[in-house]
């Protein structure tokens, strides 16, 4: 399994609403690319937010900006 498809799987569970760009969004249209991270766009509204933030904390991941992610819309 990818690092990525658990969290994409919880996005799809949860009806996030997001659209992949960057390095994975090309290797999923079949071109070869080197990378390490996942990039997303994700819809600003406090639902959809709350919705990442809980799945991505769940797994281990953390923000490193000194803000809480659910702030970030306003």
């Amino acid at each position: 399994m990818f690092f990525y498809e658990e969290i994409l799987r919880a996005f799809q569970r949860q009806k996030v609403k997001y659209v992949l760009v960057g390095g994975i969004a090309v290797n999923l249209l079949g071109l070869m690319r080197s990378t390490a991270d996942l990039d997303i766009l994700v819809e600003m509204s406090d639902d959809n937010l709350r919705k990442i933030v809980g799945i991505l904390t769940s797994r281990g991941y953390r923000v490193k900006q000194p803000v809480e992610p659910v702030k970030l819309a306003d």
